[in-house]
């Protein structure tokens, strides 16, 4: 996992978050570790905690190509979806100090370590909204870190919004569909999108994923092409073959770092994604 730590500094993260991504600075938090392993994921997504037994990433997910900012995630690989939970790395690292002190039951001594070491200075805010509501995402609002930007799965009301991770507006919308992959939508609204008659080709289950992304890197449709990418239904085999030849259109340094560092440990034996 090395060489995403060239990605993480290109896109401006700082030191503490790096230290956690590199296992430099253990997170409290149990069966969670770092450098995360591969369990096979989207090259969206840059992994920088893991926890094995769901599996489950906690990472930054970043689009190339198209108009979406990076935010931060949980990952879950066996129901091949991303969840948006930080939008900030001040709001991803008091969300692990609110989870470990769940966890712990408390502040422990390693916790009040962890939480000066990254800068986290409200720990006894986090601690009593511990004891108010859990860890639950709708209580975070609360906290100083989450105000006026609220991550989606922080969100009570579709209006208090204001990021661009695909949005449920209403029974027949959605936000940002246009600039989304299938990762990020429920499987309730991906059916509602595919039986509309303007589904984008990307996320039509009839269509086949290779066959797309050659059309659109031929097109010069990079960021089609992406998103097909970070679509379900490829092998990784397919997948590494189809990130390379984008790299090699892009002409973007960063991006190639990007592709490098997933390369290095997408292991074909884990099938697709």
């Amino acid at each position: 996992m090395a060489q995403y730590r060239e990605v993480l500094s290109s896109l401006g993260v700082q030191e503490p978050l790096l230290r956690c991504a590199t296992g430099h600075l253990r997170v409290p938090l149990e069966g969670v570790r770092a450098p995360a392993e591969w369990y096979g994921f989207p090259p969206a997504l840059i992994p920088i905690l893991v926890d094995g037994s769901h599996p489950m990433y906690w990472g930054i997910w970043q689009h190339w190509f198209v108009d979406r900012k990076p935010t931060f995630v949980k990952f879950f690989v066996e129901g091949g979806f991303a969840v948006e939970v930080a939008r900030s790395v001040e709001q991803f690292l008091c969300l692990i100090v609110l989870s470990a002190i769940v966890e712990n039951e408390g502040v422990s001594p390693e916790i009040e370590r962890f939480a000066q070491s990254v800068g986290v200075r409200n720990l006894a805010e986090i601690d009593h909204l511990s004891l108010e509501s859990g860890d639950s995402p709708q209580g975070l609002s609360t906290l100083p870190q989450f105000r006026g930007s609220l991550p989606l799965e922080s969100i009570v009301r579709p209006e208090e919004y204001t990021g661009d991770f695909p949005a449920l507006l209403s029974e027949s919308s959605m936000q940002y569909t246009n600039l989304s992959c299938e990762f990020e939508i429920s499987a309730e609204a991906l059916r509602r999108i595919q039986d509309s008659h303007n589904v984008p080709s990307w996320l039509n289950s009839d269509v086949s994923r290779m066959a797309h992304f050659d059309r659109c890197v031929g097109d010069g449709r990079i960021g089609e092409a992406w998103l097909t990418l970070n679509s379900k239904g490829w092998t990784i085999s397919e997948a590494r073959a189809a990130i390379s030849k984008l790299a090699e259109v892009a002409h973007d340094s960063h991006f190639t770092d990007l592709a490098s560092s997933w390369l290095s440990i997408a292991d074909t034996t884990t099938g697709g994604y």
